[in-house]
């Protein structure tokens, strides 16, 4: 990636009010529609108009990926010379991001949307599929909350934390609903106490309700062009500098590699090609944007990318190390707990507009570059940076 980082910039963002989906759930709702108003919105705050844009790449959106036309000519765009359809998945929305930038380095297009848009609330889906089909559910892994469950598990027995984890885990779930407090378009803004959290009755034990993310719909867009246009557009670039990737092909319930859990050694190989590619260290990373399905993978992104040491996440989460106004500020949307559940997508946006100065009453001060971590089969890291 170091041949294309830097490259490219993110110059226009847009999204829906998730609160307002979330409040009023429809089942004829549409996630084309839902994608439509979200690339509008992204092109007006780059302003730039349907026609200018030439790329596409899409995550969910349509129920078969055949369907990117369709979605393409509502939109009005009607010459696309990069065109990319694919699954629904937060393991790919970084990845994404970084073809995107990949293709306008290599002159295959002038500007590129990226859209993800689903709608699983209002269609009443359930997340209750365990990670492999012919072994999980025979022994009640129905889901993927209670993989982790058993992981995390794990993780607490080996570093001491059983019987006196829940008080310190309920400083991750209360710190999002803080700044989702600050965010007019986040889905759960209603103060949260470390009672309201024990209060919560377990989905998976040791992960109770507030550890889980949410079921929403909506949709986000982001809009790349190339870096010497960028700069000519409305709003300050937000440069992808750095990205790393790993693909996890061991077995799910092995044990980890190195000092740490399941995802501590590639997360280190991850931040090692981050900070290499971008020419940083930990200390310049301003804030931190963790795809957080469930409340460990925040405290196992934290340890696997150098802030803490392997078992120490729990004790440094606490006296609102991870707050805005904190020592390094984490899901300052509200994340996936507490903002909505894009699959990453609402983390990606957020960093982007933390890195332009534009959150308000969330806004980390001067932050030059934000990290985006995801942990998951397919994991990535994406350093989003200042112009420089």
């Amino acid at each position: 990636m170091a041949e294309i980082n830097g490259r490219a910039a993110v110059v226009g963002v847009g999204n829906s009010d998730y609160g307002q989906l979330y409040r009023s759930p429809d089942p004829d709702r549409t996630a084309i529609a839902l994608g439509l108003d979200a690339l509008k919105l992204a092109a007006q705050d780059a302003g730039l108009a349907l026609a200018d844009i030439d790329g596409l790449i899409l995550s969910g959106v349509t129920d078969t990926p055949a369907q990117y036309a369709d979605f393409a000519y509502r939109a009005g765009m009607r010459t696309i010379r990069y065109l990319s359809s694919n699954v629904q998945s937060g393991r790919v929305a970084a990845p994404l991001i970084a073809q995107a930038a990949a293709a306008l380095a290599t002159g295959q297009a002038n500007a590129i949307a990226c859209v993800y848009a689903a709608t699983p609330r209002s269609r009443n889906v359930k997340f209750d599929r365990g990670v492999s089909e012919l072994y999980d559910s025979v022994f009640g892994l129905a889901s993927p909350g209670a993989q982790y469950a058993m992981l995390y598990s794990r993780y607490l027995d080996k570093f001491g934390y059983l019987g006196r984890h829940e008080p310190l885990q309920a400083a991750v779930p209360i710190a999002f609903r803080k700044h989702a407090a600050k965010n007019p378009v986040a889905t759960m803004r209603a103060p949260m106490s470390v009672d309201d959290y024990l209060a919560g009755p377990y989905v998976a034990r040791p992960l109770r309700r507030n550890d889980y993310c949410l079921v929403s719909d909506g949709a986000v867009c982001l809009i790349l062009t190339r870096k010497d246009r960028a700069r000519d557009l409305r709003c300050p670039p937000v440069h992808l500098s750095a990205f790393a990737n790993h693909l996890t092909l061991n077995e799910t319930y092995v044990p980890a590699e190195g000092p740490g859990e399941r995802y501590y050694a590639f997360a280190q190989r991850m931040i090692g090609e981050v900070k290499a590619e971008a020419g940083i260290e930990l200390a310049d990373i301003d804030c931190l944007q963790v795809y957080d399905n469930f409340t460990c993978d925040v405290l196992w992104s934290l340890e696997g990318a150098g802030f803490c040491a392997p078992g120490e996440a729990l004790d440094w989460v606490q006296d609102g190390r991870i707050e805005l106004g904190g020592e390094l500020p984490t899901n300052t949307a509200g994340g996936m707990m507490s903002e909505v559940y894009m699959m990453g997508w609402n983390n990606l946006a957020e960093a982007v507009r933390q890195v332009r100065g534009e959150c308000g009453d969330r806004q980390v001060a001067d932050c030059k570059h934000a990290l985006y971590t995801c942990l998951a089969g397919q994991s990535n890291m994406a350093l989003f940076s200042r112009d420089g």
